[in-house]
């Protein structure tokens, strides 16, 4: 019976091989063939490779000699082409073997903090609420994340993780995570499609022709990928880049945004050639940095874009969100070089990466939605005590909740105590630093459509870290000192010195920070001794002035301290921030910064600025019912020995209430376009009533500011109005033109200092219109007949109806003007 069974089968697999036709056997025996050959040869190649290295670093040899060990071993085999070699760098070197692209990349095979979890090995699924309705430019609602290194380097965190989860929980749909060795060529060409947004959360390289993301494994990867370059053979790992995702994706991309955070994605000797590929397998845009990027860098990117990116009320676009990141991060990684760079149909690789670029994409995440106007929030703090250098969120509550039609400001009253800042360009999340001793108020205001609905206050208190004062300061010093939270600066006794040194050494992926904050004069110094040891161009050490980098440094050049004096160039607030940021890699020097001997020439109280007093007049002629009115508000110091530089203000004139559909006319004055011209800006807004449906603009609110400042001196606005035809009321009526309310602000040593106003209103008078004698707001045939009466001398007009009277201006009032009342009042 087996025979039987055994034969059956045999006749069937030679029946099923007879209608093969030869030729296509005959070709898949031979491509199966020759795909395990060329899988032999770069086995056999790599496996010498492997011998050399660790046979130099048997030996203890530094980085550059394994390297040179290597390239000499890759020289002496037969099969790798001799003239392929490229893209040396530190790292390592680009070759071929037979013609299949390899690369040798010591950093990556070496260097890499091993010491971490292992993670489930496979894919990661959870599935979203599938409230997608409100997608706009996205196709799909779901979010790929794709993170090969996940288990095999410490210095990958959860950070996109959370934000490739928080999006998913935005858009509803479902998040796919594929780590570590299951991060295979073919199951990431195969996810690819049917998502929305597409994370890359790995290491990267480039070779002068492509950038490749990096994967831990090179499993189902094929000689054909390795001859095109579409991947890269690195031993046991391998390199893909967007060719490879646009040839193997199984379907078109879903005009997905897909965020690079991998090093070298858009560099030039990439030639954006990832970036490409994958729009032209339908992704929508493309996110990368022009060089390595540090993962501190990225992360504060990361967060802001994305940020604006999922807000549901006020969604951005790709160009919008891309301008606010650099906006509040800088155009350049803050903690390294590369630059962040966007790729889509509107926006081509640029022709040096390395430098700004203008965001066109109008890609978003979200759709438009009706505005909810904001009725009313609260602040889940009212206060909090912080030391220098360390920080506390503020979080708003909104009514309602879906409330997106709001404004929301933030102020310091005090910023030599504390500074506020929007957090990652979110409208309801405040970050609060502190930056000196003492304490002051945060204010949160918030208006809609143009007007304040409410604010709120934070008290706040701020101690320096008495640990450091003696430390930092020079002998007799008196500078007060505060230090980042986790990882700081701390006291330490070298020799017979005590200086603060950075505790973050061999913590990959972290920041030290030291801070104080200073009065200056103009002229003032700040000096102090500083050393640095650290893995070259790699961990950095950073000396800023209110955001704006003086020193940084990274290699193991110093053998001691040295020097540093900053000159304060205008009297002001100066911030002084020294820090140390690690990238997630290896350590190198001592690993360290050191800041010891802070000295300050000054006294920290700078001169108080002489304030002179700005007069704000306003002037307006009487007007006739029916004719037009003109009010001008002009401004010029009073009493003073010159003249007065202000840089903002808000100023409310009130105007004679004129409906809105009367024609009407605002004049910026010569002081609005000298700030404008400046580089400043101003707004002018209307002041509108509503009086029996009727809108009644009753005077205009100014408001500006100005950095370079502007003199306070000259014509600030001219309004002009038609008055109405018919009055209801009695005539002649005085009415006003004047200044409401006038905050003006002169910015000195850091502070804003209100300007002293004298404001001076002008009454005028509103005069009934030509014919109208009898004061009733109107003319009809009633005044006709009252002139008739008055020329037969049955009556006498006086005052305003003698003046209403003379309508051809004679200075007679007679039967004449009688007639051409009457006319008026038929329309003729």
């Amino acid at each position: 019976m087996k025979t039987r069974k055994l034969t059956a089968v045999l006749l069937a697999l030679i029946m099923a091989f007879a209608v093969l036709p030869a030729a296509a056997f005959a070709e898949s025996i031979e491509g199966i063939a020759g795909e395990a050959a060329a899988m032999r040869k770069l086995d056999n190649a790599w496996a010498a490779l492997d011998a050399a290295e660790a046979d130099a670093l048997a030996q203890g040899m530094s980085r550059t000699e394994v390297i040179n060990a290597v390239y000499t071993a890759a020289l002496s085999l037969n099969t790798v082409d001799k003239d392929s070699f490229s893209a040396f760098t530190k790292d390592g070197f680009y070759f071929t073997v037979d013609g299949m692209y390899c690369a040798y990349n010591y950093r990556l095979r070496n260097e890499l903090n091993t010491d971490c979890a292992p993670v489930k090995e496979g894919v990661v699924l959870s599935k979203g609420s599938g409230k997608t309705e409100n997608l706009k430019d996205a196709e799909s609602a779901d979010v790929f994340l794709i993170a090969p290194y996940y288990g095999h380097d410490s210095s990958f965190t959860d950070q996109y993780k959370r934000e490739a989860q928080s999006v998913a929980d935005a858009t509803g749909g479902d998040y796919l995570l594929i780590q570590s060795t299951a991060a295979t060529g073919p199951a990431i060409a195969e996810n690819f499609p049917n998502k929305g947004v597409v994370f890359f959360d790995s290491h990267g390289t480039q070779d002068g022709t492509s950038s490749y993301l990096c994967l831990t494994t090179s499993s189902g990867i094929t000689q054909e990928d390795y001859n095109n370059g579409w991947a890269v053979y690195a031993g046991s790992a391998a390199y893909i880049d967007g060719r490879y995702i646009e040839h193997h994706t199984p379907a078109p991309l879903s005009n997905c945004l897909v965020w690079m955070a991998i090093c070298e994605g858009m560099k030039r000797s990439g030639q954006g050639t990832t970036g490409a590929a994958l729009l032209r397998a339908g992704a929508g845009v493309v996110y990368g940095y022009s060089q390595s990027v540090t993962f501190a860098g990225d992360y504060v990117y990361e967060e802001t874009f994305w940020n604006l990116m999922k807000d549901f009320e006020n969604p951005a676009t790709v160009a919008e969100a891309f301008a606010q990141m650099v906006e509040e991060h800088g155009i350049c990684d803050p903690y390294g070089n590369a630059y962040p760079i966007v790729m889509s149909d509107v926006d081509a690789f640029p022709a040096n990466p390395d430098s700004a670029q203008t965001v066109n994409s109008t890609w978003k995440l979200w759709g438009s939605f009706p505005l909810v106007d904001l009725t009313g929030f609260s602040l889940d703090i009212t206060s909090a005590d912080i030391k220098m250098a360390q920080t506390v969120n503020v979080n708003m509550s909104l009514v309602p909740e879906n409330a997106n039609n709001y404004v929301t400001t933030w102020t310091s009253a005090d910023e030599s105590v504390a500074i506020v800042e929007p957090y990652a360009g979110s409208r309801c999340r405040a970050v609060i630093t502190g930056m000196g001793r003492g304490e002051t108020e945060i204010t949160c205001s918030v208006s809609v459509n143009g007007s304040i609905i409410g604010t709120e206050t934070v008290s706040v208190s701020v101690t320096p870290d008495e640990t450091l004062a003696e430390a930092v300061n020079v002998e007799g010093g008196s500078l007060e000192f505060g230090t980042s939270a986790e990882y700081s600066f701390v006291p330490v006794a070298e020799g017979d010195r005590l200086i603060a040194k950075t505790n973050n050494a061999g913590m990959g992926n972290t920041t030290a920070v030291l801070l104080t904050t200073i009065r200056m004069a103009e002229g003032d110094t700040l000096s102090f001794d500083y050393f640095y040891s650290s893995e070259t161009d790699y961990d950095y050490y950073y000396f800023k002035v209110n955001d704006v980098e003086y020193q940084k440094y990274a290699d193991t050049n110093m053998t001691g301290f040295s020097s540093y004096t900053f000159t304060a160039p205008e009297a002001g607030l100066y911030h002084f921030e020294w820090s140390y940021v690690k990238d997630e890699l290896t350590d190198g020097g001592s690993d360290c910064v050191k800041i010891d001997n802070v000295a300050f020439s000054g006294t920290g109280e700078p001169e108080e600025p002489q304030l002179s007093l700005i007069g704000i007049t306003a002037t307006a002629n009487d007007v006739r019912i029916g004719e037009r009115i003109e009010v001008s508000f002009d401004c010029a110091p009073v009493a003073c020995g010159g003249t007065q530089v202000v840089h903002s203000g808000t100023i409310a004139v009130t105007t004679p209430a004129v409906m809105e559909e009367l024609e009407h006319a605002v004049i910026p004055g010569d002081i609005l376009e000298r700030i404008e011209a400046a580089g400043g800006h101003y707004e002018i807004e209307a002041d509108i009533i509503y009086v029996d449906r009727f809108a009644l603009i009753q005077g205009y609110y100014i408001s500006f500011e100005c950095e370079a400042g502007v003199e306070m001196t000259g014509n600030l606005l001219t309004v002009s109005a038609d008055m109405p035809e018919t009055w209801h009321g009695s005539l002649p009526a005085v009415n006003h033109a004047g200044i409401h309310s006038a905050e003006i602000f002169h910015h000195a040593n850091g502070r804003d200092y209100e300007v002293p106003t004298v404001l001076t209103n002008c009454p005028f008078n509103i005069l009934p219109a030509m014919g109208d004698v009898n004061l009733d707001g109107s003319v009809t045939i009633a005044d006709a007949l009252q002139v008739m009466r008055h020329a037969i001398e049955v009556l006498t007009l006086e005052g305003a109806s003698l003046d209403a009277a003379d309508m051809n201006g004679d200075g007679v009032i007679g039967l004449p003007d009688a007639i051409l009342i009457a006319r008026r009042a038929m329309g003729l």
